[in-house]
């Protein structure tokens, strides 16, 4: 009985809401890796008419829009020029590099009161500034764009509920 309980716990606390989701958006690029935007997705977006980054997330899709937090009316599939995505990486690479900043600004800091060192402390601050000076150039390389202008590239939204499409075949 404790085992029914414990994983009638973990079903219904540590499942994923993107596996139950029947529809989703999908960003063909070809060439590139496809992105799947499943609804309740926080999505940064331009369209095509305005040069105004967007921020919002999916609440529901029709076959051919997007409801989008922010908007009254549903944005058609045809007017995102471009989606924006976040590289985890480069965050990580730049807050490994800000522990190298700490270790030679601290190590500039004390060089001068320590006798008998052979180590100058404009060096270390030196080696401290390029530090932050490359963390701060991993800015430029945070996100990842996906532009839908061209010929090879779509937005579709996919319906993977066979009830439906039972239905609505018949």
């Amino acid at each position: 009985m404790r085992f029914f309980i414990l994983f009638l716990i973990l079903g219904l606390f540590c499942s994923r809401t993107d596996v139950f989701a029947q529809k989703f958006m999908l960003l063909d690029k070809y060439g590139y890796q496809r992105k799947k935007l499943n609804i309740g997705d926080n999505i940064i977006f331009r369209l095509q008419e305005t040069p105004t980054r967007y921020t919002g997330y999916i609440y529901d899709l029709a076959d051919s829009a997007a409801f989008i937090s922010g908007f009254q009316e549903p944005i058609a599939l045809d007017k995102f020029h471009t989606f924006y995505f976040r590289r985890k990486s480069m965050d990580f690479l730049r807050k490994g590099l800000v522990i190298f900043v700490i270790g030679f600004a601290l190590n500039a800091t004390v060089l001068p009161t320590s006798a008998g060192t052979f180590n100058d402390w404009q060096e270390q601050a030196a080696i401290s500034l390029s530090f932050l000076t490359i963390s701060q150039a991993t800015r430029l390389f945070t996100w990842r764009k996906y532009k839908m202008k061209f010929k090879r590239s779509r937005v579709r939204v996919l319906d993977l509920n066979p009830i439906e499409t039972a239905i609505t075949q018949q």
